[in-house]
C-alpha cells in the first residue's frame, strides 16, 4: 500500500536549500465556488466529502487528498510549491512544479498553463483535465448530483487497502448496518427427555346430495422431545370421524455428525415409521416399521446422482419439487400423509432442489436444499454407512388391518427388508461403494442382494461402475426373465412471466414370454403469479404411445382478497371413457392461530355436490410465558423459534432482571418477517423441516443508534415441534469524533484528509478504522464501552514519515452515547525530520 500527504517541508533542510521565490497567480475560483463531492473510484465509495472548486475555468481537485483516497505516493510541498512521488511503482516518477510551470510523469514533461494549477492553504489544486493526463485514470463529474467517479486505467493500490479496510471493520466492529454477510452462530438445541409437543390439528365436516349425505374427518400431528430424541406422531380418522391410521418416529439429526444422532459420527438416526436406503442396482428405499441410521451427509445424493426426498404433507396440500429450477414431481392428498419422491435424477455438481407447498387456503412454503452430487467421493481414508431394517409397508400401530385387496398392491409386505451401504475412500479420487439388501421383488421368492462398486474421476470425469447379483443367480435389474427399460426428460424455462414445465416419461417391458409393452407419457405444468393478486397454475397429461390421447388437465387460481380473506378456485377434467369434470371453490378465513375455511366441490360423473368446513390450526408450548400459545397450523410438522431481544446491562449474555426489551426489532427468517413485541419476543413458527435454517435480525430496525448487536444470525437444525430460543443480545455503544490536524508551516493547524487512522481497545485490538473526511475528522460509530487510543496506520504513516504527537485517552461510558470530538496532532517523524 501506497500513499500521500500533503506536509511542510523540514526547516533545517528549507534553511539548506536555496529559497524558492513563491509564485502567485489569481485564483480562478473563489470561496463560493466550493463543492463537496461524493467520490467512487471503480464502483467501490472513497469518501462523501471530497473537496474541490467549480467555476467558469473548470473543476478543480486537491491533488494530495485525491492521491491519499487512491494509495499514490505523491507528496505535496507548499514551501516548495511541488507536489511529487511516484505512481503504482518507483520507476514511474512524477511531479508538479509551480515555479517552472511544468509537470513531469516518468520523465516526459507538460508545460502548464497559469491557470492549470494553484496553491491554497497548503494543497495543491489542479484542473480536472489535467489531472486525467497525468494520472492513471479518468474522472466523470455531475455537478447537479455533486459526484465525481474514478475510473483508472490500471490496477491502482487503494483496491487492496480498501479489500483489507473492509475485512477488518467487518471481522472486528460488529457495527449496525453493516453490508457483509455476518457469521451465523450456532443454536444450541439438546434433546430433552421430554418438551411439550407443539400440535397441527385439522377437523373436517361435510354435507352432500348423496350418500354419504355427511361426514367428518381429522387428523392430528404431534412434535416434541421425548426420551432424549426427537418424537413425530400422526393420527387420521376415516370419513366417518374413526381413528384410521397412526404412525410414530423417533428421530435424531446432526448434519456435523458431532454425535447428537449418536456414536461414529451418525447424522441421522430413526426408529418407528421410517424408510430404508437404497442401492445403487436393485433396491430402492422402501417404508415401513424398523430402525434407519446413516452417516452420510445430510445435503449429499444418497446414490450416486440419485437422491430420496420424503416428509410430511399436510392435509389438503400439495407440493412440487423443483431440482435446478425444473419441475420433477407433485404430490397431493397423499393417503399417509407423507410425500416421497425416490431416485431423483440430479446433474454433476451442486443441485438447488426446492419443496414448494401450496395450502388448500391459497398459503405457499418453500424449502431449500442445496444437494452435492461430486460422485460421492470421499476423502482418503474417510468412511460413511447407511443402515435400514424394517418391515415392509407396517406401521408400529396398526389401528385397522390392512385389507387383503390393498396388500396385493404393497410387495413384500410384512416382509422384512435389511438394507446397508458403505462407502470408503482411498484417495487420489477414488471412493469403493458396497451393499447388501436382503428384500421381496414385486415377482418371485425373497432374496439377497449384493452390490459393489467404484467412483473415480477419470480425466476430468466423474465416473461410476457398479456390479450386482443375488442369491437366485439373477441379474438385480431382472424378475422371471422380464426386462425392464426405464427413462425420463424434464425441462422447464420462462416465457412471458410464465414458469412452463415439461417432463416426458417412457417404459419398456419385454422377454419373460410375454408381449412386449411400451409406454410414453408426460406432462406440462404452467405457473404465473399474475396481477391483481392472483396466482394461477394449470396443467395437462397426456399419451404418446400406444396412442395419442389426453389424460387430464387442471386449472387452479388463487387469490389473497385481503389480509385476512383468501379465495380458491379449481378445476379438474379426466378424459377417457369415465370422462368427468370435478369443480372446487373454497373461501378461507384467515385468524392469527387458525384457518376458516368454507368448502364446495361437484363432480359431473356422479352429480355429487358437497359443501364442508374446514379448521386447521396449530399449536405450540411458550417457554416464556410457560404455557401453550395458539399458532396458525404447522407449528407440529416444522421447526420454531421463540426470538428474545434485550439491553444486556451487566455483559453477562443472558437476561437479567431489569434488563430492557428491544421492541419492534424485524427478524427474518424462511422468508418471512416478524417483529418483538413489548417484551422484545416474537414467535417464528412453521419453518419446516429442512437441514439447516437461518433466523436473521435486522438491526436498522431499531431506532436508538446506539444500541449495538453483535451478533444477528443464527444457525440451526429446524426440528417439527421443537421450539427453540434465540437470543439477540444488545449492548450500548458509543461514538467519537476524531479530528486529525496538521500544521502546513504558517502555524495554523488545519484539518487533514483521507488520513487512516485506527482506534485501538485495551487488549491493542483494532476497534474501528476508517479514513479522516475533507476537514479532518473521522466519526468512530458501534464501539463497546471502554478506554481506546488512537492509531495512525503504520503502512501509510512508515511511507509518509509522520507520528502522533500524542493520543488522548477516549473513554465510552456503559451508557454508550456520544462521546465528543477529540483531537490529535501529526508531527513529522523524529527521522524524517533529520532529512
Amino acid at each position: 500500500m501506497v500513499a500521500c500527504m500533503t506536509l511542510p517541508a523540514a526547516p533545517a533542510a528549507a534553511a539548506a536549500e536555496p529559497s524558492i521565490a513563491p509564485v502567485t497567480h489569481s485564483l480562478p475560483f473563489t470561496d463560493a465556488d466550493f463543492v463537496l463531492l461524493q467520490t467512487d473510484a471503480d464502483g467501490i465509495a472513497l469518501t462523501d466529502a471530497l473537496g474541490g472548486y467549480s467555476s467558469r475555468a473548470g473543476l478543480y481537485l486537491p491533488v494530495g487528498e485525491l492521491a491519499r483516497l487512491l494509495d499514490l505516493a505523491i507528496y505535496v510541498d507548499p514551501a516548495k510549491q511541488t507536489a511529487s512521488g511516484w505512481i503504482v511503482t518507483e520507476t514511474r516518477t512524477f511531479e508538479i512544479s509551480l515555479p517552472r510551470n511544468s509537470a513531469k510523469v516518468e520523465g516526459r514533461e507538460v508545460k502548464l498553463q497559469p491557470a492549470d494549477a494553484v496553491l491554497l492553504d497548503g494543497e495543491m489544486y489542479v484542473r480536472a483535465e489535467l489531472a486525467q493526463r497525468l494520472l492513471p485514470f479518468s474522472l466523470v463529474a455531475d455537478l447537479g448530483e455533486l459526484t465525481l467517479q474514478i475510473r483508472s486505467r490500471e490496477e491502482l493500490p487503494f483496491k487492496a487497502r480498501m479489500s483489507r479496510l473492509n475485512r477488518s471493520n467487518s471481522l472486528n466492529r460488529g457495527l449496525l448496518g453493516t453490508d457483509a454477510i455476518p457469521h451465523a452462530a450456532e443454536l444450541d438445541q439438546p434433546y430433552r427427555f421430554f418438551s411439550p409437543p407443539s400440535v397441527d390439528l385439522t377437523l373436517r365436516g361435510e354435507l352432500g346430495n348423496r350418500a354419504p349425505h355427511t361426514g367428518g374427518s381429522y387428523d392430528i400431528r404431534l412434535g416434541g422431545d421425548l426420551l432424549y430424541a426427537g418424537f413425530q406422531l400422526f393420527a387420521a380418522s376415516d370419513q366417518q370421524g374413526r381413528l384410521d391410521s397412526m404412525r410414530v418416529l423417533f428421530e435424531r439429526k446432526d448434519p456435523k455428525g458431532a454425535g447428537i444422532a449418536g456414536p461414529f459420527g451418525l447424522t441421522r438416526f430413526n426408529i418407528g415409521d421410517t424408510q430404508s436406503p437404497g442401492l445403487a442396482m436393485g433396491a430402492e428405499s422402501a417404508t415401513g416399521r424398523g430402525l434407519f441410521l446413516t452417516s452420510e451427509a445430510l445435503e449429499q445424493a444418497n446414490i450416486f446422482d440419485r437422491t430420496d426426498l420424503r416428509g410430511e404433507l399436510p392435509s389438503g396440500y400439495q407440493v412440487e419439487l423443483y431440482v435446478n429450477e425444473v419441475l420433477r414431481g407433485s404430490a397431493l392428498n397423499t393417503p399417509d400423509g407423507r410425500y416421497a419422491f425416490t431416485e431423483v435424477p440430479l446433474s454433476y455438481g451442486s443441485n438447488q432442489v426446492r419443496l414448494v407447498f401450496y395450502g388448500p387456503r391459497g398459503e405457499r412454503r418453500e424449502e431449500a436444499r442445496r444437494i452435492n452430487v461430486d460422485g460421492n467421493q470421499l476423502a482418503a481414508g474417510k468412511t460413511t454407512f447407511s443402515l435400514g431394517i424394517i418391515e415392509e409397508s407396517r406401521q408400529v400401530v396398526e389401528v385397522t388391518p390392512v385389507p387383503e385387496a390393498v396388500r396385493l398392491f404393497l410387495p413384500g409386505f410384512g416382509q422384512t427388508r435389511l438394507v446397508a451401504r458403505m462407502s470408503h475412500g482411498l484417495g487420489s479420487g477414488f471412493t469403493v461403494n458396497a451393499g447388501a439388501a436382503h428384500l421381496s421383488p414385486p415377482t418371485g421368492d425373497g432374496r439377497t442382494l449384493f452390490n459393489a462398486g467404484l467412483v473415480a474421476s477419470l480425466g476430468g470425469y466423474s465416473t461410476q461402475i457398479d456390479g450386482a447379483w443375488d442369491t437366485n443367480h439373477a441379474h438385480a435389474e431382472m424378475a422371471m426373465g422380464r426386462k425392464y427399460l426405464l427413462g425420463s426428460v424434464r425441462s422447464s424455462f420462462a416465457a412471458g412471466g410464465y414458469l412452463i414445465s415439461t417432463g416426458i416419461d417412457a417404459q419398456r417391458e419385454s422377454g419373460g414370454g410375454e408381449a412386449t409393452m411400451s409406454r410414453v407419457g408426460g406432462g406440462t405444468e404452467l405457473t404465473r403469479l399474475a396481477g391483481a393478486g392472483w396466482q394461477l397454475r394449470a396443467g395437462v397429461s397426456y399419451e404418446f404411445q400406444p396412442k395419442f390421447e389426453l389424460s387430464s388437465a387442471n386449472f387452479t387460481a388463487d387469490r389473497q382478497l385481503t389480509d385476512r380473506f383468501a379465495l380458491r378456485l379449481a378445476a379438474a377434467h379426466y378424459f377417457g371413457p369415465n370422462a368427468t369434470t370435478a369443480i372446487q371453490a373454497g373461501l378461507t378465513r384467515r385468524l392469527d392461530f387458525a384457518y376458516l375455511t368454507l368448502n364446495s366441490a361437484y363432480s359431473t360423473a356422479t352429480r355429487d355436490l358437497r359443501i364442508g368446513m374446514q379448521v386447521s390450526l396449530g399449536g405450540l408450548f411458550d417457554p416464556f410465558r410457560r404455557r401453550y400459545r395458539l399458532t396458525p397450523p404447522g407449528s407440529g410438522v416444522g421447526g420454531n423459534i421463540v426470538v428474545q431481544a434485550f439491553e444486556d446491562a451487566n455483559g453477562s449474555g443472558t437476561r437479567d432482571a431489569g434488563e430492557a426489551a428491544v421492541v419492534g426489532l424485524k427478524v427474518l427468517n424462511t422468508g418471512r418477517t416478524v417483529s418483538t413485541d413489548v417484551n422484545g419476543r416474537a414467535l417464528a413458527a412453521a419453518l419446516g423441516s429442512g437441514t439447516t435454517g437461518f433466523v436473521e435480525a435486522d438491526p436498522e430496525s431499531i431506532e436508538d443508534p446506539y444500541l449495538r448487536l453483535d451478533q444477528p444470525r443464527w444457525q440451526f437444525v429446524p426440528r417439527p415441534g421443537k421450539v427453540a430460543i434465540a437470543n439477540f443480545v444488545f449492548a450500548r455503544g458509543g461514538e467519537v469524533t476524531v479530528r486529525a490536524e496538521f500544521d502546513r508551516g504558517d502555524g495554523v493547524r488545519r484539518g487533514l484528509s483521507a488520513l487512516s487512522l485506527r482506534l485501538m481497545n485495551e487488549r491493542g485490538e483494532i476497534a474501528f478504522e476508517g479514513r479522516s473526511e475533507f476537514d479532518g475528522s473521522l466519526l468512530a460509530a458501534g464501539l463497546r464501552p471502554g478506554k481506546y487510543r488512537v492509531e495512525l496506520d503504520p503502512e501509510q504513516a512508515a511511507r509518509l514519515g509522520v507520528s502522533l504527537e500524542e493520543s488522548p485517552e477516549i473513554t465510552i461510558a456503559t451508557s454508550g452515547g456520544y462521546s465528543g470530538q477529540f483531537t490529535v496532532r501529526v508531527i513529522r517523524s523524529p527521522s524524517n525530520r533529520e532529512k
